[in-house]
């Protein structure tokens, strides 16, 4: 229970890990997480009631494995986050249709592992998307929201293509930080960006094909790899062994 800071408007930040939270009631008054909001597999949580005056979080706001969190009903006022919006593993969540019309994600855009969500076209999430360069990791929801091309059709913006339906080739992956990049009809002047899963640009470069991506400097785990050539974009994860 939250009822404890029932008279508070501000707070650094809170993290639920692992809890038998049932209910958000007690946070009524706060309006600003000046750090983060992260809830973590609370096995009771079926809203987000209990938020209704919060209007800014300052970093991120993390959903991942509330197994009965049904929707992000409670948001209404909240206008930015300014680093990442991560939903992950909600097994009940259906929709994201209570994110309000003003609402603005900053840096990064995770949707991933909600086998029960169809629903991702509404409009903070289309805003986001319209710039092709914001990085969006969007995979393993319900048809509709199972990839970022996918939703970007729904919402009517250009879509980023995979690298599967491209003419590149990016080998080994995994693989232990080096990575051959190869076209069969692009030949130069490609932009490399890869984003760690928090939306950080890690690396920029201009390569060519048969030119080697080399991040063995970075830390080992999943990265998003974004290809630019002209007008069009690709994206796909790698993997750092």
């Amino acid at each position: 229970s939250f009822e404890a800071l029932k008279n508070i408007n501000k707070i650094g930040g809170i993290v639920v890990h692992a809890g038998f939270l049932k209910s958000l009631k007690g946070l009524e008054k706060i309006n600003e997480f000046k750090s983060s909001l992260k809830l973590y597999d609370n096995l009771y949580l079926q809203n987000l009631y209990g938020l209704e005056n919060l209007t800014q979080v300052g970093k991120t706001m993390t959903l991942v494995g509330n197994s009965q969190l049904i929707g992000i009903n409670g948001l209404n006022q909240l206008i930015s986050i300014g680093d990442s919006l991560i939903v992950d593993n909600n097994l009940s969540l259906t929709e994201l249709e209570n994110l309000p019309l003003k609402f603005k994600i900053g840096s990064f855009l995770q949707i991933t592992n909600n086998p029960q969500l169809s629903i991702c076209h509404v409009d903070p999430i289309c805003a986001y998307l319209e710039d092709p360069l914001a990085p969006a990791f969007i995979a393993d929801n319900l048809t509709g929201c199972n990839s970022r091309p996918e939703v970007e059709e729904t919402c009517g913006t250009v879509s980023i293509q995979s690298l599967n339906d491209s003419p590149w080739h990016i080998f080994p992956n995994p693989g232990n930080g080096l990575y051959r990049i190869e076209s069969s009809s692009v030949g130069v002047d490609m932009q490399i960006r890869v984003i760690d899963l928090l939306g950080r640009l890690q690396t920029f470069q201009i390569l060519s094909s048969g030119d080697y991506l080399d991040i063995r400097n970075l830390p080992s785990g999943t990265y998003l790899l974004q290809i630019q050539h002209q007008e069009k974009i690709w994206n796909q994860l790698i993997h750092k062994l």
